[in-house]
């Protein structure tokens, strides 16, 4: 018999069902297998279970016994059930604001992403454009507009640059 302790656990407690064969594979002499399924579907461990305790436990003259000796037990075996209500309730409420709290740092961090690649975008843009300017003023890039002079291209192109990296750092979307 293959099987993991789960499916042969299901297959056992589940009296009269053929097993999964995909979960349980019996394999051997067909004789042999067949009388193992047709033993188990027979099998009821419940019933089993509830035929010992009526012979070695006399549970009714326990419950008996534990009423007259401590009434307040049984209270509190009766409110188990509701507290296991209220904790499936909490669990389930808790599991919700689990997943409401993991959307939001999902979202969280996508924004900080795309914040950071701006603040880069913004940072590389400012920087090349102040280093088109210290080589505009030595002459290295032709005068962009016929216009201006070398000097005015040059506070052009620096102010550009500081203008887009400060205002970036100024003036960015920070929340």
């Amino acid at each position: 018999v293959r099987a993991s302790l789960g499916a042969l656990l299901h297959w056992i407690l589940t009296a009269g069902t053929t097993p999964d064969e995909e979960s349980v594979q019996v394999a051997g002499p067909q004789d042999k297998v067949d009388q193992i399924v047709e033993a188990l579907q027979e099998f009821d461990l419940w019933s089993a279970l509830r035929h010992w305790l009526d012979q070695h436990v006399r549970l009714d003259q326990l419950v008996a016994l534990l009423r007259r000796q401590d009434p307040a037990w049984l209270d509190t075996l009766q409110g188990v059930c509701r507290d296991v209500t209220n904790l499936n309730t909490e669990i389930g409420r808790q599991r919700l604001l689990q997943e409401e709290i993991l959307d939001e740092l999902r979202s969280l961090k996508r924004y900080v992403s795309r914040e950071r690649r701006l603040d880069m975008g913004f940072l590389f843009l400012g920087v090349a454009l102040l280093l088109a300017a210290f080589a505009s003023a030595d002459g290295q890039i032709p005068l962009l507009v016929q216009d201006i002079q070398k000097s005015t291209q040059t506070l052009m192109l620096a102010s550009l640059g500081l203008t887009l990296m400060l205002s970036r750092v100024l003036f960015g979307n920070r929340h």
